[in-house]
């Protein structure tokens, strides 16, 4: 029976896309543009131009009715409604081909036929996912669903999208949709559906963004699904094993990844126009190149490239050029691609890293620079040459030389010019064709400056050698070389390993080649082990290290880096940590930690949380990436960002139930709050009335405060001053809610008495928020503590490394403060925002309405800071010009003119932050002008504290105590030391001072001034009246003395002072008309 040949087949994919539908859409409004055409629909009656046609891509779209293909043969199907068969007679028929047919026997045609049903339904699968992919209805309604958002945050264009037919799987949709349509068996085959251990069918992907792998026509014959990376985290923070970040098909009849090349349907044509080729990793690489215009793109279905795909590249090109990542692996398989491809006779090229020696780099990266095109066109050298020339500068590194100011010409010494020698020739031993081979000779030797009969020598000793005859065999099968243990199934699997290092790992174990001519390997351990990152420290560098041993037990821990340098120093760190037991020798161990360091990641160890400046959020379970993306640190307490790894020891599961490390640091994370932001500001106000103003925006600026600090160098205190009972600890704790779960407040009831260690506390996070509780005034240590929190001055100790260099603890948290008493430091309040808190007694609806908040603090809130720290760039922006306006408001204002200079800094801090965040649409349950009448009570309340807090202030304060005072000598009593006639007090200086001068001591903890300053500050007083030279003042002693006059109503204490007078005569008179034993009675105080 005749078929039509692929020969035909063939012939009509090679006409441009846009020329050949050209000749069957002949509408007037298809107009050919270069490299692309544009018309109206072909398949209704709209009349715009929806219709579009790349030849570069080979793709055809009409957006108007949503049909589209990758292919003339799919065009004509569509558009004149015929099968394959009869559209491809069109379609030879509208191109001037002839048709030929060849010859097919029955079983031939049953084989082709169950293909084309095949690859049918997985076009027909990939069209559903695409569909899926851009539905909204799968999002929920929400904005773009995730697996849109993420390949878009990824920087693809929506076009791009479409090239690829990017897709989305859901959960359990093609079960029934195969059952229905009778498929289910065939599903299977192609690896869409697969059966659990109950004979269950299931869907082999779910929940992943497909792309789907194309054959050479664009037909879709398998897929690659990439993970849910939300659900990644999820199950990392439960403690599950994640699943593959990627999945490909299955092997089947059709699909053979050996046989396949990522995007070479959409590269053909200008691999062809072109002769080169751009060979990269994956397939996020291959769109992000044709997205910049290097169409030329593909990948190969895995680490290392086959035969059957280098015979099919020879096929389009000459030239390939390599595009691997930067990473010790990337290049590893760069330099195996290269002498692969050396081999079968192409050219290569390479891209170097534009980093070298600095930050990581690779192709994705690369394709996000606006000059991307530019650059790798222009960057790309010689592979071969790249590589030499690398070994020659890390052998000339080894050997050492130094630069000097005489041009001194460099020379190998024997010994690394034999390394050098060797290594060239490896490098050029496989090369295919002579006349390459010999031009690679003399460009070496001219170049670096080597013996060419060492080269030429070396080539035919190895060509001669029987090794080298088995390696042109197969090159991979390191089994005809060694020999393995029985439990090492493929140890070809492990070839580039085996090759380079001597060292491979597989069944959780370590195997290293040994042997008096090392011609076995053997394990030497009953574990495996990964470097997951370097950590640099200038003082304490550290590795993270990840060992799992045969049991499946697994250990991740940080470690200092000289631990696992000696053999017995390694053997030591493992076994601490249980069964996880290493054999190597001295020299194995020197092996391994080559082949540990060249897979090595690099990274930071993060003990700060809060923010970093790298531009993050770093919270003990979460990552916010403000106005970006927020993803979850995964078990080991890692996460990635640019390229870097992180890791945040407290993350780690490993401490997870250790109550004895990292207690401050787990409460720090985010709790997901079950109420909106804005509905938790209107409940804190609801409870702690207007108070609350200003802890919701203490709490607003604190997220912020590394701004404030910088543009500033201070940030405000916040002071929460009233009596038991009054909310205060609960108002404290709803503003730390915002960084977590509230930390323990630090106690100053008994001073702080180790200052160094209290500030420690303030260096824990990176704009976090921190509590004092019962401060008690009169500690001058925690007033000058307390004042450097303001300053941010940290805490300086001296090094090691030199008797003049220092250390410093930094201030990276705000700190509220609460307590029964308020400062008498003048410096310290004009650094505090005062908020007296007096009311202790509260209605049933009042103490409901705290309960509710206390319920929401304890079940957490901390999830709407990161909706807050979404405008971090603006507050950056904005923030230094709003405080200036703000300032200059306040300081202008009548209602605050006077007012000290700290003071009016301080609330135009958090006023700044009301005026921002009120414009980037953030409802605060209070209004501006409700602000600054608050501000006004604010500023009022603390100018009372300092006029109290003034020696005058102090005086009169001890005289009304001693006044009160019923018991000793240390009284003021009417008529005995003092006496008052018509509002004027009369006393003896001398006698009055004496008692209040040690009152004073043992109220404040402070020397008074001496007499002569206490009696010039009394004169300079509107209250002083003047003085007589003689007065009675004990009306029981008939003598006089020296009395000043003071005016009690121009005193701030007037009522109190005259309250005890009246009550003082009232005593006095009961004397005189009763006879009482005890008249010692205590008065109100």
């Amino acid at each position: 029976m005749a078929r039509i040949s692929e020969k035909t087949i063939d012939k009509i994919y090679e006409v441009p896309l846009t020329e050949a539908i050209g000749k069957i859409y002949n509408d007037t409004s298809y107009k050919i543009n270069g490299n692309i055409a544009k018309g109206n629909s072909p398949f209704n009656s709209e009349r715009t131009s929806s219709f579009s046609v790349i030849n570069s891509k080979g793709i055809w779209k009409d957006f108007s009715s949503g049909k589209g293909g990758n292919n003339f043969i799919s065009f004509v199907m569509e558009y004149k409604k015929v099968d394959y068969p009869e559209a491809v007679k069109i379609c030879a028929e509208a191109l001037h081909i002839t048709v030929e047919y060849e010859e097919e026997t029955e079983v031939a045609k049953q084989k082709r036929e169950e293909k084309q049903t095949a690859l049918q339904l997985l076009d027909k699968t990939a069209k559903l996912f695409q569909n899926n992919f851009n539905s909204p209805s799968f999002g929920g309604g929400q904005g773009e669903a995730w697996w849109k958002q993420y390949m878009l945050e990824r920087g693809f264009t929506e076009e791009t999208l479409q090239s690829f037919q990017i897709g989305y799987a859901l959960h359990g949709q093609l079960y029934e949709i195969f059952k229905e349509q009778g498929v289910v068996t065939l599903a299977e085959e192609v690896s869409l559906l697969n059966k659990d251990a109950s004979g269950n069918y299931y869907s082999v992907f779910r929940d992943r963004i497909m792309f789907p792998i194309c054959d050479l026509r664009g037909h879709c014959v398998g897929f690659g699904g990439r993970v849910n990376p939300q659900y990644v985290q999820k199950c990392e923070s439960e403690g599950k094993k994640a699943p593959a970040k990627y999945l490909n098909s299955a092997e089947n009849p059709y699909f053979n990844k050996s046989k396949l090349l990522y995007g070479l349907h959409l590269a053909r044509k200008s691999m062809l126009d072109t002769k080169e080729v751009y060979l990269v990793e994956g397939y996020t690489d291959v769109m992000r190149m044709h997205q910049i215009g290097l169409l030329q793109t593909i990948a190969p279905m895995g680490t290392a490239l086959t035969d059957e795909q280098i015979s099919i590249i020879k096929k389009h090109c000459n030239k390939v050029i390599l595009f691997r990542d930067f990473d010790p692996a990337g290049q590893q398989a760069a330099f195996r691609d290269m002498q692969l491809l050396l081999k079968a006779g192409l050219f290569v090229e390479i891209l170097p890293n534009p980093s070298e020696g600095g930050a990581k780099s690779d192709p994705d990266t690369i394709g996000l620079r606006e000059d991307a095109f530019e650059y790798i066109k222009s960057s790309k050298t010689d592979a071969l040459l790249y590589f030499v020339k690398r070994k020659y500068e890390q052998l000339k590194a080894e050997q050492g030389f130094e630069e000097s100011g005489k041009k001194k010409k460099f020379r190998f010494l024997p010994e690394f010019a034999k390394k050098f020698s060797d290594y060239v020739v490896q490098t050029i031993l496989d090369i295919s064709d002579d006349y390459t081979k010999e031009n690679y000779i003399d460009i070496i030797c001219d170049d670096f400056d080597i013996s060419k009969k060492s080269i030429t020598d070396g080539i035919k000793k190895q060509e001669d050698s029987f090794f080298y005859k088995q390696k042109q065999v197969d090159l991979k099968d390191v089994t005809r070389f060694y020999e393995f243990p029985a439990d090492v199934k493929d140890p070809n699997e492990f070839a580039d390993d085996i090759i380079q290092y001597g060292i491979f790992q597989t069944n959780n174990q370590i195997y290293a080649l040994t042997g008096k001519n090392e011609e076995y390997f053997k394990s030497v351990s009953n574990f495996s082990i990964e470097i997951v990152q370097h950590m640099q420290d200038e003082k304490f560098p550290m590795k993270l290290i990840r060992i799992c041993n045969i049991f499946g037990r697994e250990i991740i821990f940080d470690t200092l880096s000289q631990n696992i340098n000696s053999t017995q120093g390694f053997f030591n760190l493992v076994t601490g940590f249980g069964n996880f037991n290493y054999q190597g020798t001295a020299a194995i161990h020197q092996k391994l930690l080559t082949y540990l360091f060249n897979k090595m990641g690099h990274g930071r160890k993060i003990e700060i949380l809060g923010w970093q400046p790298e531009g993050f959020w770093v919270w003990n379970n979460e990552i916010v990436l403000p106005k970006k993306r927020v993803e979850k640190i995964n078990s080991e307490g890692l996460f990635k960002h640019r390229d870097e790894c992180y890791y945040i020891p407290s993350a780690n599961k490993i401490y997870e139930n250790n109550t004895g490390r990292y207690l401050s640091q787990k409460k720090f994370q985010v709790f997901q709050s079950e109420i909106p932001l804005e509905k938790y500001l209107f409940q804190m106000v609801k409870v702690h009335r207007r108070h609350a103003y200003s802890a919701i925006l203490f709490a607003f600026s604190s997220l912020f405060q590394d701004i404030v600090v910088n543009h500033l160098g201070f940030f405000p205190l916040l002071f929460l001053y009233g009596r038991g009972s009054s909310g205060k600890d609960n108002l404290g704790e709803a503003i730390q809610s915002f960084v977590g779960k509230p930390q323990s407040a630090i106690n100053l009831e008994s001073g702080l008495s180790t200052g160094k260690a209290s500030i420690r506390e303030f260096a824990q996070f990176s704009n976090g928020i921190s509590q004092l509780s019962e401060y008690r005034r009169g500690d001058k240590q925690t007033d000058g503590t307390l004042k450097s929190l303001w300053d941010r001055r940290g805490y300086k100790m001296g090094t090691i490394e030199s008797k003049v260099s220092t250390d410093e603890v930094p201030i990276l948290s705000s700190v509220v403060i609460t307590g029964n008493e308020f400062p008498e430091s003048q410096p310290l309040l004009m650094r505090v925002i005062f908020e007296e808190m007096n009311k202790n007694e509260f209605t049933q609806d009042e103490i409901r309405e705290f309960d509710r908040l206390k319920a929401i603090i304890k079940q957490g809130i901390s999830s709407v800071s990161n909706d807050i720290l979404e405008f971090r760039e603006n507050v950056e922006n904005d923030f230094i010009e709003e405080y200036k306006r703000t300032k200059s408001q306040l300081n202008t204002s009548e209602d605050f003119k006077g007012t000290a200079g700290r003071i009016v800094d301080n609330l135009s801090v958090l006023t700044t932050f009301y005026k921002l965040f009120n414009s980037y649409g953030i409802h605060f349950p209070f209004s501006f002008p409700e602000l600054l009448d608050h501000w006004k009570e604010v500023v009022t309340n603390i100018n009372n504290k300092l006029s109290s807090a003034s020696p005058i202030s102090k005086f009169w304060d001890c005289f009304l105590f001693c006044m009160r005072n019923r018991v000793g000598q240390e009284n003021i009593t009417i008529d005995y030391n003092y006496k008052e006639e018509g509002g004027k007090l009369l006393f003896n200086f001398t006698t009055i001072f004496g008692i209040v001068q040690r009152q004073w001591y043992s109220q404040y903890h402070e020397a008074a001034p001496n007499k002569t300053e206490m009696r010039r500050l009394l004169k300079d007083e509107k209250s002083y009246v003047g003085e007589k030279k003689s007065e009675r003042i004990n009306t029981q002693v008939n003598s006089s003395t020296s009395a000043i006059i003071i005016d009690v109503n121009l005193l701030s204490i007037r009522e109190e002072i005259l309250n005890e007078v009246e009550f003082q005569r009232m005593k006095a008179n009961s004397y005189s008309t009763t006879t009482y034993n005890n008249v010692d009675e205590e008065a109100p105080y």
